[in-house]
């Protein structure tokens, strides 16, 4: 017998908020439910697992495309001065 995974298990498996499991199921980047009981959708934990190997890896937060600032300034504080915000409202 097929072991079988609720949303909720299928996205902890994998790692991620049921409601981002449903919403990649929905947009078909994520195995459809091998079947349903009820309304209840259920996925075989084979699939589950054979889709998790097949993912793309992610990438490590300090690998985002973000350019370094070549002055060592802070890109937030410097696009708050340029739109002409120096700090916080005064009283």
């Amino acid at each position: 017998m097929t072991t079988e995974l609720t949303r909720d298990e299928a996205a902890g498996r994998v790692g991620v908020h049921p409601n981002t499991w449903s919403a990649y199921v929905s947009r078909g980047q994520a195995p459809p439910p091998t079947r349903h009981i009820g309304r209840t959708p259920l996925w075989a934990v084979e699939e589950v697992d054979q889709w998790v190997k097949s993912r793309p890896r992610k990438r490590s937060p300090k690998t985002r495309d973000i350019p370094a600032d070549p002055n060592g300034g802070d890109h937030a504080r410097q696009g708050r001065e340029t739109a002409g915000f120096s700090g916080p409202a005064a009283s």
